[in-house]
């Protein structure tokens, strides 16, 4: 969901945050598909790395194998290291903000020309103290969002749209940042089930952790789908031109040389499973209050909006996938009830 990231953008100084998002709101505003544009820029990152990884080949062309090309090709799409803050996700997040929204590709909801967020409602999340128990607590929460404001101006994240998907910018930051750390884990076991396991595991744990509830009282499955679909990228990204078949992007033959073998499409990676009005959160009891606030003061708005859109979104005309293929159920926040109340559908029919 928000799992802020703080890092230093490339020669401006100033820093920025990874954002919230809302699907809920203004959910009838069409959005122009993004796929086109946002499988160009990938693919534009990706020829960085391989002729960066090229460079580093000519170097010492007799200390590397093609699986140590694939390897570093993997490391370089990321940009990852421990203290790079100016990795792919960070990047392509504030490139999604900056430069695809304003050209009709984002939008950021807004309620009476307002910047508007269910999960941050103001009078609810700023400034609110630890509460007792289990799935309680957002004063970390709102330590960040407040943080994050005075340095950016806002924290909701635009919605974007690949493929019919709807889903926020910091869907890619995840897809790129934990999509490379979940595939470095999954090589830590014997067998590929294996791997695959740890991988979701350890994903798991940093949204009810760090990455989520613990600092946003927010436990994200769309996150943790668009964290898979990342590890599935990373695990296709690069191969030994033998072992690449049609599964892989880059094949690396045999003289080190890198040749694209099937083209980057984000449509091939994104799903409805990143889009967290059909694949919903679970909340602590202060996000459960906010949003509870948010569609009771804003109830009009959103009741009309619904309306409008209803027909084309309903949950039930979508096909999600099994969560229990990128979610470990030994680490969900299962003290935690869904709250009936916060279900729009139920709200404006009158039913809560």
């Amino acid at each position: 969901m928000l799992g802020i990231f703080l890092f230093f953008m490339a020669g401006s100084g100033p820093i920025a945050c990874a954002f919230e998002t809302d699907q809920l709101t203004n959910r009838q505003v069409v959005i122009l598909d993004s796929n086109e544009q946002i499988s160009a820029y990938v693919t534009g990152m990706i020829q960085e790395a391989i002729d960066d990884t090229t460079r580093k080949i000519a170097k010492r062309p007799d200390h590397w194998t093609p699986a140590d090309v694939a390897h570093v090709l993997r490391r370089q799409v990321s940009q990852e290291n421990p203290f790079n803050y100016q990795h792919f996700g960070a990047r392509i997040e504030v490139w999604l903000k900056k430069v695809l929204a304003p050209q009709g590709y984002g939008h950021v909801p807004a309620i009476n020309g307002e910047i508007a967020n269910l999960y941050m409602y103001r009078e609810e999340m700023y400034g609110s103290v630890m509460d007792d128990g289990p799935g309680g607590g957002m004063s970390i929460a709102s330590f960040i969002l407040n943080l994050a404001e005075a340095m950016s101006g806002t924290v909701v994240a635009p919605t974007f749209v690949v493929g019919g998907a709807r889903f926020g910018g910091d869907k890619l930051s995840h897809f790129f940042r934990l999509g490379y750390r979940y595939w470095k884990k999954s090589l830590k076991e014997d067998s590929p089930e294996e791997g695959v396991a740890r991988a979701v595991r350890y994903g798991t744990r940093t949204e009810i952790g760090h990455l989520g509830f613990l600092t946003t009282g927010i436990f994200s499955y769309a996150d943790l789908a668009a964290n898979y679909a990342g590890f599935l990228f990373f695990s296709r990204l690069a191969a030994p031109a033998a072992e690449c078949g049609n599964g892989c992007h880059l094949a690396v033959r045999d003289d080190l040389s890198i040749a694209w073998n099937t083209p980057f499409l984000a449509s091939d990676y994104v799903t409805v499973d990143w889009d967290e009005w059909l694949n919903r959160s679970i909340y602590n009891s202060g996000v459960s209050r906010a949003v509870r606030r948010y569609l009771g003061d804003y109830h009009e708005n959103l009741c009309a909006e619904y309306a409008e859109w209803k027909p084309q979104f309903e949950i039930d005309q979508f096909e999600l996938m099994d969560r229990s293929i990128y979610v470990d159920p030994r680490h969900e926040p299962s003290w935690v009830a869904e709250d009936p109340t916060l279900d729009l559908g139920q709200v404006c029919a009158g039913t809560v």
